[in-house]
């Protein structure tokens, strides 16, 4: 959801033609992160959702997710989950209510 909410900011502010490689390719999250933590880029108005896109949470978060993923053991747990839901929660409804 995190990466979804992000591409669609990105194009909603026509920013994300900055991420595509060059041989066509979608970004791939730590990259859209990287990018729209930098607030003078402009995919962002509010400086604190960059600040926050920058934070460590974020990236425990982004981590934890990707694990949970791409990794084959790596466990589920209840409480992480909503810890994760909890720090990215603010973002995901800035972004959808077209701030």
């Amino acid at each position: 959801i995190l990466e979804c909410s992000l591409v669609y900011q990105l194009k909603k502010t026509k920013t994300w033609g900055n991420l595509i490689k060059s041989d066509g390719k979608d970004p791939g999250l730590s990259d859209i992160i990287k990018f729209c933590k930098n607030f003078d880029n402009g995919a962002f108005k509010e400086q604190n959702i960059c600040k926050t896109l920058a934070s460590h949470t974020t990236q425990q978060a982004k981590t934890y997710l990707d694990g949970m993923t791409h990794l084959k053991y790596q466990g589920v747990d209840p409480s992480s989950i909503e810890s994760v839901a909890n720090n990215l929660r603010p973002v995901i409804q800035y972004i959808l209510s077209g701030q």
